[in-house]
């Protein structure tokens, strides 16, 4: 892996490669933050169209209903002879049951929704683990240099001592 070089051509400090990973990681972190604000935002866009097409489509219904309720009470009256009383109570609660079974139903889809940033969550899975592999990386590296350095003082002190009298 090749080491980054600073202006002046000498290998970067360890407090400049710690200042780098902290700018790194908080540039990172406002990416992560900034694409779960964008995928939030498209989330409520959607849940609003949704919301107001199922509010137009409640007032649409209704209006139908009151028109078929009426049509069919007339109907049902008629078969049973004038008792219009009779044949509003007898539609009244075929609606009802048609309509607590559209809701059920209704209800069931719209929980099932999902409003999870599902890209921000991978995305984090993805640098989490990125930065976990780069602190291994790090590590590795600081002990290897630690060892290197421990052994060139080693060597350059055994060296000393041979040069000596």
């Amino acid at each position: 892996m090749q080491q980054p070089h600073s202006g002046n051509g000498a290998a970067p400090g360890l407090t400049d490669l710690f200042r780098r990973l902290a700018d790194d990681a908080s540039a990172l972190v406002r990416g992560e933050v900034a694409l779960a604000k964008l995928e939030m935002r498209e989330a409520a866009r959607g849940l609003v169209r949704d919301s107001s097409k199922l509010a137009i489509a409640f007032a649409l219904a209704w209006f139908g209903g009151i028109a078929l309720t009426a049509a069919a009470v007339i109907g049902v009256a008629h078969l049973l002879g004038g008792r219009f009383g009779s044949a509003a109570l007898i539609v009244g609660v075929v609606f009802l049951a048609i309509g607590g079974v559209l809701a059920r139903s209704g209800m069931r889809a719209f929980s099932s929704g999902e409003l999870k940033p599902e890209a921000t969550l991978a995305s984090l899975d993805r640098t989490t683990s990125w930065a976990k592999r780069e602190l291994r990386e790090m590590k590795q590296e600081l002990t290897s240099g630690e060892t290197a350095a421990i052994e060139a003082a080693t060597t350059h002190a055994g060296q000393e001592r041979t040069l000596r009298p």
